[in-house]
């Protein structure tokens, strides 16, 4: 999963610099990412997951399980 996440993060940074390079400006809106919206919601999702994964963890680690 993470590395899944680490290759979304690439592509969806290349895409930045990319639209920044072509577009002269940041991204700024939600059309702007539309080419990339499924793979941006996809790493948001990645990312929260793997957040409550790595509290889990933790929480199992120290035996602090709430």
């Amino acid at each position: 999963m993470k590395q899944e996440r680490r290759e979304l993060r690439t592509k969806l940074d290349k895409f930045q610099k990319d639209f920044e390079t072509a577009n002269n400006r940041k991204i700024r809106y939600t059309k702007d990412i539309a080419p990339v919206a499924n793979d941006f919601k996809r790493y948001k999702d990645m990312k929260g997951e793997l957040l409550k994964l790595e509290v889990l963890v933790q929480a199992l680690s120290t035996g602090s399980l709430a």
